[in-house]
């Protein structure tokens, strides 16, 4: 999402104690990853999206938008910002766009190449991948014969292969350049881009080019791009939807299967987080005490996996900041907010990932800051107008926990 540079980072230099295992226990320090200069553009009592991931060199990818323009009468609600990569040793840079007067691009997974993947967002959306230094190039262009919807995403990979998604023609319509299907695509070391599945979509990809997504829109499945040998980790059905969401080079797969609204209204009514062994052997994650619902969002090592667990109110008004970051680990969750200490006022709301050095990524929130507005405006076709259904909403953070002594 644009032009470079750096900024500093505001290190909370705090530690806690924190449960992490039978007999074992770890201190974190506390690291806020501050966007480069989107803020500046930011209208502030409007709220803001924030987000990413951090590869094994805890170099983190990550996502800012705010909003810049809010119009209630003509249901306007623009918003800037972009992808940016962090870390503690050399602050912050933003991600270039191809197009400098454009915003809307985002970040989706960062490699321990320092590869980012995503979305250039202009006139269209194209797959890329942008690189530490600077660069950016094209890994999925748009489809020649799609006259309608041009959206092609880059969600990772290894520095051979990698996976995205895009619109593509579906066998089922009469018009060829009206792509409808979103398809789960792969492009080789040569470049060549091949159509997988319709109506699927990958999450990740392995140092073993096996990758790990959705299936037809309702099951969770691991597929290796080279021989194309595809297993089948939990199938969905008309009520259920199992995704994976992440694989690490030991084949263990992050995932959950959600209870969806059959009428097509909230996608997501509840969670329930799962964890897959390398041998497709599934394990059910318990719940944080109190809470109807999880997702589990990615796998680490030494049987760790990170995600969230809460209420599971996921659709509007509702806002996943009602949510808690969790840690499972042997077997049990832990609440991420225990291992930090009170007297930093935070809530951390869901974790994104987790690195092999235990690092985790979590958004949330300062509890001291004061409530802003998540803009949403609904036309009502009898009146020609728009009517304003914003909600209280939080200012969201990223934050950084490093494990000490680990």
């Amino acid at each position: 999402m644009f032009k470079y540079f750096a900024a500093a980072t505001a290190t909370l230099a705090c530690s806690a104690a924190f449960a992490h295992g039978p007999g074992q226990s770890v201190r974190y320090r506390v690291e806020e990853v501050r966007p480069p200069s989107a803020p500046a553009r930011c209208l502030p009592q409007y709220g803001n999206f924030m987000g990413g991931g951090i590869n094994d060199l805890g170099v983190v990818a990550g996502n800012f938008n705010c909003h810049s323009q809010v119009d209630p009468a003509a249901g306007i609600a623009t918003t800037v910002g972009g992808p940016f990569v962090w870390s503690s040793w050399f602050g912050a840079l933003e991600l270039p766009d191809s197009d400098p007067t454009t915003s809307g691009s985002f970040a989706t997974s960062i490699n321990n190449r320092g590869e980012v993947f995503g979305s250039d967002v202009g006139s269209t959306f194209v797959g890329v991948k942008w690189s530490l230094s600077g660069g950016l190039e094209t890994i999925f262009p748009n489809q020649p014969e799609c006259d309608v919807i041009k959206l092609d995403i880059a969600i990772a990979g290894n520095g051979r292969y990698a996976v995205g998604t895009g619109f593509r023609p579906s066998p089922d319509l009469p018009f060829p350049g009206l792509c409808l299907s979103s398809a789960w695509l792969t492009r080789a070391p040569d470049g060549t881009v091949v159509t997988e599945f319709l109506n699927s979509d990958p999450r990740d990809i392995n140092v073993f080019n096996t990758a790990v997504g959705n299936l037809d829109r309702s099951s969770a499945v691991r597929f290796h791009v080279v021989t194309k040998e595809l297993r089948v980790l939990r199938s969905g059905d008309e009520t259920h939807q199992a995704t994976a969401t992440d694989i690490n080079d030991l084949g263990e797969v992050s995932g959950y299967v959600a209870t969806i609204d059959p009428t097509g209204g909230c996608p997501t009514l509840s969670a329930r987080a799962l964890r897959w062994d390398r041998n497709d052997r599934e394990t059910v994650l318990p719940l944080l005490p109190g809470s109807a619902s999880a997702r589990a969002w990615n796998v680490g090592t030494d049987g760790e996996t990170v995600g969230e667990s809460g209420p599971g109110q996921y659709c509007w008004p509702q806002s996943s900041t009602n949510e808690r970051a969790v840690l499972w680990r042997g077997g049990k969750a832990f609440d991420l907010n225990d291992a930090i200490p009170s007297h930093l006022g935070l809530t951390l709301a869901s974790a994104t990932s987790i690195n092999r050095r235990g690092q985790i990524t979590a958004f949330g929130y300062r509890n001291a800051d004061p409530l802003v507005i998540c803009p949403r405006f609904e036309f009502v076709f009898e009146t020609g107008e728009y009517i304003d259904v914003s909600q209280p909403c939080r200012t969201q953070r990223l934050f950084v926990l490093t494990p000490i002594g680990r």
